[in-house]
């Protein structure tokens, strides 16, 4: 008795091919709830809203109406057609300037990798020109002792003096390859002695 006029809208919406106005399950089954029109206890509320989607040809929306069959979900959802794909262009953009930063940052740390090891280089070699001063060779022995150590630090020693009778000057540079500068150098200057 109480299918009967759940079956009658879904015939007449059948007929006229159109899916009822409804918000919500419980008004496209007829008004689920209300005195006299009771779903049985074999069919439950989303089983018959189920058959009144099914036999008037709709489907369900986002936010619970109904749509015809064959009618564009996204039509009309405030979306213009020109901002199809913009999504990826944002995307792309985005990665391109995180790939940018990540980019500066490699060059940034790189120099800055360069001047440690320049720095380093420089004052290991002014340690060892020093010493060999104070052991009483000189200026060319302990230029050589110098030289030996910046290149064992990986640097090029570029000056080597003394400016004292135990204490030597050295200057060294590094070679460093960073991304979208090129080749570059790092120099450093350090001096050794007693006191």
């Amino acid at each position: 008795m109480a299918r009967q006029p759940v079956r009658r809208r879904l015939t007449q919406a059948k007929r006229r091919n159109v899916a009822p106005a409804a918000g919500s399950v419980g008004q496209a089954v007829g008004g689920v709830g209300q005195v006299g029109d009771r779903v049985t206890r074999a069919e439950s509320v989303g089983q018959a809203a189920g058959r009144v989607r099914r036999a008037a040809g709709s489907t369900v929306q986002m936010d619970g109406s109904f749509a015809q069959a064959g009618a564009s979900v996204t039509e009309g959802d405030g979306f213009a057609r020109g901002q199809r794909g913009s999504g990826t262009v944002l995307a792309v953009g985005l990665v391109a300037a995180i790939a940018s930063t990540l980019l500066a940052l490699a060059a940034i740390c790189g120099a800055a990798v360069a001047r440690l090891s320049a720095v380093a280089a420089a004052d290991l070699a002014a340690l060892a020109g020093a010493q060999a001063l104070i052991d009483g060779q000189g200026i060319e022995s302990a230029c050589l002792a110098a030289r030996v150590v910046a290149e064992a630090s990986g640097a090029e020693l570029l000056a080597c003096r003394a400016t004292a009778p135990d204490r030597l000057a050295a200057t060294c540079q590094v070679p460093v390859e960073l991304p979208l500068l090129g080749a570059r150098v790092a120099s450093a200057q350090a001096e050794a002695g007693p006191p």
